[in-house]
């Protein structure tokens, strides 16, 4: 355990805001005056099983760490020496695996030392032990060579407990660095159980823009154990939204070649430079984040997209899109025949995948070819790639950019281009502020339990959808409203959410999909802190409005959030269509015509 989960584990939120407000139970939660702003009614929440703190009148709070820094005016290395104090723990026989800020650079030195000592380690097991002979042939056999191996460092983590924490101590590396690398785990507050992190893995050093290893990632050697890979927790000299793997090596490349291509995993990274395609990155336990497109658009404008041929890699791949047009960045997509990922086609031959990188294309072109089938474009069809379509158009930032995919929107759907912009109109109008009635979903359930806030707003649908995902129990304690979440989020869209509630949703999504709980935690790796502040809202909100309502309330509400959007949605299709109407009707397809009018009365009918 690190710091602050044993700060956590001791110190509750509760405790701690009543040491500075004067809390009221209410239900399981407690209500009090909110000590950032002067109130007469208790507007501040604080949720017992979310652990978070919550002002709905100013809008501040957050978990146990956030709140202190708020309430005290701190940095966080100052509260997390105060809440360790409080929680009765020795700071100084800790070091914060997370979101530690300001390390100094005998700190990094001293990190840099210990994974120096792992890398060396690692490496020893895979080419100087039984067991690793047997890695090594799995190596050889994904066709890496043994140059390439021992260039990248790559080692193994044997199947015992401690070996590498036994060793390091030999070496003279003492514990509080050891606990601190991340690359060791302390089971017990007293720190006499120490534990490898990383055991029967493949090891993959990952190095900062210096060339220093800063974190690992290991892939699991064993069938069926999970995580299939498993990272290095956040340090002082790592942060993963800051760092990719091979970066250090593809810098040059990439300047030379005036574009990046980007993978998902280790082996796909190693095997491109390995081909001699050095101007290749992946991403290093996360999903592609502002900071790592603000770090490569310094290097290139142009980026390649070679993700898996699957849904999942799919998704990554339009999740990566939006991300990088924050940064106007040109995005092209590599589609590797036969479905294939870059480690496999380039054991082969590397004439496949250079052909590839030769033949990519923008990623609406991609996506149009995706969407659109081979099959009669109905008017239906239309509409629904339409509508999908809206959201990534939106999110060019270049507006000669937007006017290409446009054009090309509208050349593949057969409508004209003003239909399209009348749309963005539209949607950029319809997402605007709309509260969702319901005779303002009962008073705001009685201003949320008796007015806790007289300033509280109105949620809007795409919200309050989000809000009672975020109520689902989890998977292992089934207590609690038995939500349809996994139901709602198929049949929801990221085009149905307007711009500042869109990344939330797909990380829901995500998470979701991967069968996981829609903890704080999972959603933490996705979103950023300003995204968060918006999730504790929502959990602190979904527990005040649900905590004492019946199942029957929670789930009207559900269906009623889910029915004003899907309605949204067909009002936007329904204006569509009968746009797309008219424009066939001053063209003279006559076929298209009747067919797009059959389409509307049905669609008036339901």
């Amino acid at each position: 355990m690190d710091l602050v989960a044993d700060i956590k584990q001791r110190l509750s939120v509760e405790d701690l805001v009543g040491q500075y407000v004067v809390l009221r139970k209410s239900g399981r939660n407690f209500k009090a005056l909110c000590p950032f702003h002067s109130e007469k009614t208790p507007s501040f929440y604080i949720s017992v099983e979310k652990q978070i703190a919550y002002c709905f009148g100013c809008q501040k709070g957050g978990d146990l760490f956030q709140f202190f820094q708020e309430v005290e005016n701190a940095d966080f290395p100052t509260a997390l020496k105060a809440l360790a104090e409080k929680a009765g723990l020795d700071y100084t026989q800790y070091h914060a695996t997370t979101q530690r800020q300001g390390a100094t650079k005998d700190e990094i030195r001293k990190l840099a030392d210990v994974h120096d000592i792992a890398v060396t380690f690692f490496k020893n097991n895979l080419w100087d032990s039984e067991e690793g002979a047997k890695v090594l042939d799995y190596l050889r056999g994904r066709g890496m060579s043994d140059e390439t191996i021992r260039a990248w460092n790559v080692g193994f983590s044997p199947d015992f407990p401690d070996e590498f924490y036994r060793t390091a101590l030999q070496e003279g590396v003492n514990k509080t660095d050891l606990i601190a690398s991340g690359i060791v785990i302390m089971k017990d507050m007293d720190g006499t159980n120490v534990f490898d992190r990383f055991r029967m893995r493949l090891m993959f050093p990952i190095q900062d823009g210096l060339g220093r290893v800063v974190a690992f990632g290991g892939r699991a050697l064993k069938k069926g154990m999970e995580p299939k890979y498993l990272n290095s927790p956040e340090t002082a000299a790592y942060k993963k939204s800051e760092i990719l793997y091979g970066l250090f090596q593809a810098k040059n490349a990439i300047r030379a070649e005036h574009h990046v291509i980007m993978v998902e995993g280790y082996m796909d990274l190693i095997a491109c430079h390995q081909a001699g395609i050095c101007e290749a990155v992946a991403t290093s336990g996360t999903a592609l984040t502002s900071e790592h497109a603000k770090i490569l658009k310094r290097l290139t404008d142009t980026f390649y997209l070679c993700f898996d041929n699957d849904n999942a890699g799919w998704e990554a791949t339009k999740r990566a899109y939006l991300v990088l047009q924050a940064v106007e960045a040109n995005v092209r997509v590599v589609t590797i025949p036969d479905g294939k990922d870059p480690a496999d086609t380039l054991k082969i031959s590397k004439e496949p995948f250079v052909a590839a990188i030769a033949g990519a294309r923008p990623f609406f072109d991609v996506y149009l070819d995706r969407e659109i089938s081979a099959v009669t474009l109905t008017p239906e069809r239309t509409l629904l790639i339409l509508t999908e379509s809206l959201s990534y158009i939106r999110a060019v930032q270049n507006k000669i950019l937007q006017d290409i995919a446009i054009r090309a929107l509208a050349g593949r759907l057969g409508v004209k281009e003003v239909v399209i912009y009348d749309e963005l109109k539209r949607v950029a109008q319809q997402q605007k502020f709309k509260p969702l009635d319901k005779r303002a979903i009962e008073q705001q359930r009685e201003s949320i339990s008796n007015n806790t806030s007289n300033q509280l707003r109105r949620l809007r649908p795409e919200e309050l959808i989000l809000v009672c995902a975020l109520q689902a129990p989890p998977r292992d304690n089934p207590a609690g409203p038995p939500t349809k979440v996994p139901d709602f989020f198929r049949e929801l869209h990221e085009s149905d959410f307007p711009d500042d509630l869109r990344e939330i949703f797909v990380a829901m999504r995500e998470v979701v999909m991967k069968s996981q709980d829609l903890t704080i935690s999972h959603l933490a790796e996705q979103l950023e802190p300003q995204l968060m502040a918006k999730i504790s809202f929502y959990c602190v909100y979904g527990e005040a409005m649900y905590s004492e309502v019946s199942l029957e309330i929670f789930e009207k509400d559900v269906q009623t959030a889910l029915d004003k959007l899907l309605q949204n949605r067909k009002n936007v299709q329904l204006e569509a269509l009968k746009r797309i109407i008219k424009s066939y009707q001053q063209e003279g397809k006559k076929s298209e015509l009747i067919e797009a009018l059959a389409q509307l009365r049905e669609k008036l009918k339901n």
